[in-house]
């Protein structure tokens, strides 16, 4: 296999694995969506709490349950 063919092989499962990131992320309830585009904006815990308006314990809690909805979503 020429490289230029693992190369596009690897843009489209790149681009199937966006995909279904975006429509997973598209099913995740409100809030939990909107705790995952800070985090994946690189934003801090704190940063994700002060904006949520929530404590950071909360924010941290609330993060993980939405990392295990996100995963349940993005199961075969």
């Amino acid at each position: 296999m020429s490289d230029s063919t693992q190369e596009v092989e690897t843009r489209s499962r790149l681009d199937v694995t966006k995909s279904r990131l975006d429509e997973a992320m598209a099913r995740l309830d409100p809030q939990f969506r909107r705790l995952m585009e800070l985090w994946l904006e690189g934003r801090t815990r704190q940063e994700i709490a002060m904006e949520m308006q929530l404590c950071e314990e909360a924010a941290s809690t609330n993060l993980i349950k939405a990392f295990k909805q996100l995963r349940r979503l993005l199961r075969p």
